[in-house]
């Protein structure tokens, strides 16, 4: 799973993880907390994926972040993966999920 959000959302997902702390970058707290929700979204899809057969394994989450520099974005390629995006309309903001599953290769 991959999420993509603008700055402003993650530092407002941050403070809202950790009960209203004003943030004004993403310091290793807000990347803890941000990594935390991560592993809420992720458990609860895995809980329905077992539901349905699947077994979905997960490394620990890592926060990847970039810095605009003259309108210039990070871009993590999924050119070989397919992906499930889906896209979240949140209150500072939009947020993508990428999802992606494969059979395990025996």
């Amino acid at each position: 799973m991959i999420y993509g959000m603008r700055q402003g959302v993650a530092l407002d997902l941050a403070s809202k993880m950790m009960l209203g702390v004003p943030l004004d970058y993403l310091d290793e707290m807000a990347k803890s907390a941000l990594s935390e929700l991560a592993l809420i979204i992720f458990d609860q899809a895995r809980q329905e994926l077992d539901l349905t057969g699947y077994q979905c394994l997960a490394t620990p989450p890592s926060v990847i972040t970039s810095f605009l520099t003259k309108g210039l974005e990070m871009d993590i390629s999924t050119v070989r993966i397919q992906t499930l995006i889906i896209p979240i309309s949140y209150s500072a903001g939009e947020i993508e999920i990428n999802i992606a599953l494969r059979k395990k290769k025996s």
